[in-house]
């Protein structure tokens, strides 16, 4: 029962979504259908179109049972029976299925004369259609709709007789979910008639409910093994890229770098400029800073595996480094204003015999 109720909520909330998808697809068929164009280059094609489209509108009508919305149900029944019937070239199948979603509608309006009759022409044309699949699911759907119908007439024996010809057509498709149901049908049926059979389809139905369940399980296992290792080869991906895109920050600010410390060693060596204390620091800081953003490069990617991103230890590995590299600035200074100091004297010494001479 815990089953049962489980799996009607389940397809309550999940009914909405075929919904949905499966109007977009009636109104694409119908839209291509009705179009002169398309009929005459498509002429092959059309028939199997017309097919579909008659699925799409019963399907409609099953899935607004789902939700209760019995008007809509018996509207989309309605049509798709009267739209299956106009097709020319169809395996009886389809018109099963249209009849038995009309069926259901019915039933579940209360009109059970009209359901039951809809049901039986149901396995009538079930009989004769030509695929064996659609043909065992259109009859056990319809033997086992008319047995809740002798149920709720409180025919019994009749209920019994069509919950077991609807158990074994089930049976012969492995659907785990209807047998299920099914058998919690016919246990019922059997109780206070006939209570070892009652027993047994209620010990049935709990191995097949175990069966779901486990399977359920298995079915998320697997599903979250499968999503795990999706992750990790994205992660790896995410890695990969990171790792190419530090690898060409790296040469950037290598080139950067070397072009840098050849401006200030070129400065500082030719003969003829001469820069000021201002210029001079601000150069060194500059190196300073280029020189911290390179090995920061290095460092970074290590620092935050181990400490997992944690921006407060982030920041003061950040201060501890610059604390480490910023001294440098002075030397690289004081060199530069040595050597400023020393053009300058250089340049003094030469112009002065210049001045003598004159």
């Amino acid at each position: 029962m815990l089953g049962a109720i489980f799996f009607d909520q389940m397809w309550s909330r999940l009914a909405i979504f075929p919904i949905k998808y499966k109007f977009k697809q009636y109104k694409k068929y119908e839209d291509l259908i009705s179009n002169p164009e398309y009929r005459k280059i498509n002429f092959k094609k059309l028939n199997k179109d017309s097919l579909s489209l008659s699925l799409t509108i019963a399907s409609l009508s099953f899935y607004h049972l789902k939700i209760n919305e019995l008007d809509s149900s018996l509207y989309y029944g309605k049509k798709a029976l009267t739209y299956t019937n106009s097709i020319y070239n169809k395996d009886a199948s389809y018109l099963a299925y249209s009849t038995n979603c009309l069926g259901f509608a019915y039933r579940l309006s209360g009109n059970l004369d009209s359901a039951i009759v809809l049901f039986r022409k149901s396995i009538q044309l079930s009989q004769l259609s030509k695929n064996k699949k659609n043909r065992i699911t259109n009859l056990y759907k319809s033997f086992w709709e008319i047995a809740i119908v002798f149920r709720q007439s409180n025919q019994i024996d009749s209920s019994i007789y069509y919950a077991e010809l609807s158990l074994s057509n089930c049976k012969q498709l492995k659907w785990d979910k209807d047998a299920l149901e099914i058998q919690n049908l016919l246990a019922k049926n059997y109780s206070g008639i006939d209570n070892n059979k009652a027993v047994f389809y209620y010990q049935q139905s709990a191995i097949l409910m175990d069966s779901l369940y486990n399977k359920e399980k298995t079915e998320q296992l697997q599903n979250i093994t499968f999503n795990e290792k999706e992750r990790q080869v994205e992660l790896a991906n995410q890695r990969k890229l990171a790792e190419e895109k530090r690898n060409q920050q790296i040469n950037y600010t290598i080139i950067g770098l070397s072009i840098f410390l050849f401006v200030i060693c070129f400065i500082a060596l030719s003969r003829s400029i001469i820069t000021s204390e201002k210029i001079n620091t601000f150069l060194a800081g500059i190196a300073v800073m280029m020189i911290f953003k390179f090995t920061s490069m290095f460092t970074d990617p290590y620092i935050e595996f181990k400490v997992s991103d944690n921006p407060a230890i982030l920041f003061f590995t950040a201060i501890v480094s610059a604390s480490i590299l910023s001294p440098i600035q002075k030397p690289i200074q004081k060199w530069l204003k040595e050597r400023m100091l020393a053009k300058a004297k250089a340049k003094l010494e030469f112009s002065a015999p210049e001045s003598h001479e004159k």
